[in-house]
């Protein structure tokens, strides 16, 4: 049997919780790597420029590659500034089955911290794999948004 238990990772960031949503949501083009991890690429396609977030719940979260053409990442379920932002997670495949990516801000007093959960990997037959290959992704993304933030004035 594989391991289809959720995805936790977590990091710390000097800045608030408020900036840190910022960062981590109508930001994320900033810190996100799509000349590495983005549906473009795996496309086999040039690099996307754009992370376009829709700011409320029932918004979209969609990258822009070359032409204009847009490939869904997912539907804001939760949209609770300098708290919580949960969405579905279905970059690259189809929305019908998306699993769920959960992302929580905490004060610490010299900053935040910012602790991610994705899940929903039981749904697939391989959810596995799907886990796998999630779970390398997101060590590499949370250093990425750590690295970023530490260049934002807190």
């Amino acid at each position: 049997m594989t391991d289809t238990t959720p995805i936790r990772k977590s990091v710390e960031v000097p800045l608030s919780a408020e900036k840190a949503f910022d960062l981590f949501t109508t930001r994320m083009d900033t810190w996100w790597p799509l000349e590495q991890k983005g549906v473009a690429i795996g496309r086999g396609l040039p690099p996307s420029k754009e992370i376009r977030v829709e700011p409320r719940e029932g918004g979209t979260v969609t990258e822009m590659m070359e032409g204009d053409e847009e490939a869904l990442w997912g539907t804001i379920l939760t949209w609770e500034p300098g708290a919580r932002f949960r969405m579905t997670w279905c970059p690259g495949r189809s929305a019908d089955m998306p699993t769920e990516v959960d992302v929580t801000f905490t004060e610490l007093g010299n900053g935040c911290r910012v602790e991610l959960t994705h899940s929903g990997f039981d749904a697939y037959e391989n959810g596995g794999e799907v886990k796998a290959m999630y779970n390398d992704g997101w060590a590499h993304l949370v250093q990425s948004l750590f690295a970023k933030a530490a260049l934002v004035p807190a």
